[in-house]
Protein backbone atom coordinates (compact mmCIF):
# COMPACT_ATOMS: atom_id res chain seq x y z
CA UNK A 1 0.00 0.00 0.00
CA UNK A 2 1.50 3.03 -0.76
CA UNK A 3 2.34 5.31 2.05
CA UNK A 4 -0.46 8.51 0.98
CA UNK A 5 -2.91 5.56 1.04
CA UNK A 6 -1.93 3.90 4.24
CA UNK A 7 -2.10 7.51 5.60
CA UNK A 8 -5.60 8.01 4.67
CA UNK A 9 -6.95 4.52 6.06
CA UNK A 10 -5.38 5.13 9.27
CA UNK A 11 -7.08 8.49 9.54
CA UNK A 12 -10.64 7.22 8.58
CA UNK A 13 -9.73 4.02 10.63
CA UNK A 14 -9.09 6.88 13.37
CA UNK A 15 -12.28 8.76 12.80
CA UNK A 16 -14.77 5.41 12.89
CA UNK A 17 -13.47 4.43 16.22
CA UNK A 18 -13.05 7.42 17.95
CA UNK A 19 -16.98 8.83 16.83
CA UNK A 20 -18.14 7.40 19.82
CA UNK A 21 -16.20 9.67 22.08
CA UNK A 22 -16.41 12.82 20.50
CA UNK A 23 -20.38 12.57 20.41
CA UNK A 24 -20.30 12.16 24.26
CA UNK A 25 -17.88 15.12 24.68
CA UNK A 26 -20.03 16.85 22.40
CA UNK A 27 -23.59 16.20 24.35
CA UNK A 28 -21.84 17.11 27.62
CA UNK A 29 -20.51 20.38 26.43
CA UNK A 30 -24.26 20.79 24.97
CA UNK A 31 -26.16 20.00 28.17
CA UNK A 32 -24.13 22.67 30.47
CA UNK A 33 -25.14 25.21 28.58
CA UNK A 34 -28.91 23.99 27.64
CA UNK A 35 -29.00 23.71 31.90
CA UNK A 36 -28.26 27.35 32.48
CA UNK A 37 -30.86 28.74 29.84
CA UNK A 38 -33.33 26.35 31.59
CA UNK A 39 -32.40 27.23 34.81
CA UNK A 40 -32.81 30.97 33.83
CA UNK A 41 -35.78 31.02 32.06
CA UNK A 42 -37.59 28.82 34.87
CA UNK A 43 -36.00 31.28 37.57
CA UNK A 44 -37.18 34.47 35.40
CA UNK A 45 -40.63 33.49 35.03
CA UNK A 46 -40.80 32.35 38.45
CA UNK A 47 -40.03 35.86 39.97
CA UNK A 48 -42.20 37.35 37.17
CA UNK A 49 -45.34 35.57 38.24
CA UNK A 50 -44.16 36.30 42.02
CA UNK A 51 -43.48 40.08 41.14
CA UNK A 52 -47.00 40.63 39.20
CA UNK A 53 -49.08 38.74 42.48
CA UNK A 54 -47.20 41.13 44.84
CA UNK A 55 -48.31 44.16 42.55
CA UNK A 56 -51.66 43.01 42.04
CA UNK A 57 -52.14 42.12 45.75
CA UNK A 58 -51.33 45.77 46.89
CA UNK A 59 -53.00 47.57 44.01
CA UNK A 60 -49.73 48.89 42.42
CA UNK A 61 -49.54 48.93 38.88
CA UNK A 62 -47.92 46.25 36.95
CA UNK A 63 -46.98 48.26 34.02
CA UNK A 64 -47.29 52.11 33.76
CA UNK A 65 -49.76 53.51 30.72
CA UNK A 66 -51.68 49.83 30.23
CA UNK A 67 -54.86 49.12 31.77
CA UNK A 68 -54.22 47.24 34.82
CA UNK A 69 -56.13 43.90 33.89
CA UNK A 70 -53.84 43.81 30.31
CA UNK A 71 -50.68 44.57 31.80
CA UNK A 72 -51.30 41.67 34.29
CA UNK A 73 -52.38 39.11 32.08
CA UNK A 74 -49.89 39.50 29.68
CA UNK A 75 -47.26 39.78 32.33
CA UNK A 76 -49.19 36.21 33.98
CA UNK A 77 -49.12 35.04 30.01
CA UNK A 78 -45.28 35.51 30.13
CA UNK A 79 -44.15 34.24 33.21
CA UNK A 80 -46.14 30.91 32.29
CA UNK A 81 -44.77 30.70 28.90
CA UNK A 82 -40.83 30.78 30.56
CA UNK A 83 -41.75 28.91 33.15
CA UNK A 84 -42.71 25.89 30.60
CA UNK A 85 -40.24 26.69 27.98
CA UNK A 86 -37.73 26.23 31.28
CA UNK A 87 -38.58 23.16 32.17
CA UNK A 88 -38.95 22.09 28.38
CA UNK A 89 -35.17 23.02 28.17
CA UNK A 90 -34.42 21.10 31.48
CA UNK A 91 -36.13 17.81 30.02
CA UNK A 92 -34.55 17.90 26.53
CA UNK A 93 -31.11 18.19 28.03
Amino acid sequence: MPAAASRVHLLFAARSSGGARVRAMQSSMESTPSLFAGLTLALFGSALLLWTGVRMRSHLPVAYGIPASAAAAGALAFGVISILTGGWVLLAS
